[in-house]
C-alpha cells in the first residue's frame, strides 16, 4: 500500500506544483461557469461516493469509491481530470436519464492497477459497480 500512497503523493504534488505555477504567472483564475446546477456536483450530489480530500482555488481531489454492486447517484464534474485509479473493473454507466451509455463487462487484470487517465469535463451520468471489489479512484479536479 505504501507505493501506492507514494505515488499518489507524486501525482497530486505535481498538479498542485503546476497549478502554483500557473497562479504564479496569471492574475486570477479563470473561473468558468458550469453548465449544470451546483446540486449535480458531484460531492453534493453523491457524498457516499465522493469524498474531498483537498480543495483550493485551482484543483480539487476526490477520493472516489463505488461499493460492490452499488449504484451512485447522477452528478456532474464541471472540471477535467486526472483520474488515478486504484481499482474499477465491471460497470455500468448512465446518463442523466438513466439510458446505458458504456458497459465495460471485463475486469481488467491486477496488473493493470493503478492506472492513470485524463478525462475531460463530464456531463450528469452515474456508475454502478457490477464487479466483486469497490470501485477506489482519486480524482484530481483542474479548475478552470
Amino acid at each position: 500500500m505504501k507505493p501506492v500512497i507514494g505515488a499518489l503523493a507524486l501525482v497530486f504534488v505535481s498538479v498542485a506544483c503546476g497549478a502554483a505555477a500557473v497562479k504564479r504567472t496569471s492574475s486570477a483564475p479563470s473561473q468558468q461557469a458550469c453548465a449544470w446546477p451546483e446540486s449535480l456536483d458531484a460531492p453534493a450530489a453523491a457524498p457516499e461516493n465522493h469524498r474531498i480530500l483537498f480543495e483550493n482555488d485551482r484543483v480539487r481531489m476526490l477520493d472516489v469509491v463505488v461499493p460492490v454492486g452499488g449504484r451512485e447517484p447522477v452528478h456532474a464534474h464541471c472540471w477535467p481530470s486526472v483520474l488515478y485509479v486504484l481499482f474499477r473493473g465491471k460497470l455500468r454507466e448512465r446518463d442523466a436519464t438513466g439510458k446505458v451509455i458504456r458497459e465495460v463487462a471485463e475486469t481488467p487484470p491486477p496488473s493493470a492497477f493503478p492506472m492513470t487517465q485524463w478525462l475531460p469535463v463530464s456531463p450528469p451520468h452515474s456508475i454502478e459497480n457490477l464487479d466483486s471489489q469497490p470501485i477506489h479512484l482519486l480524482r484530481i479536479e483542474l479548475k478552470q
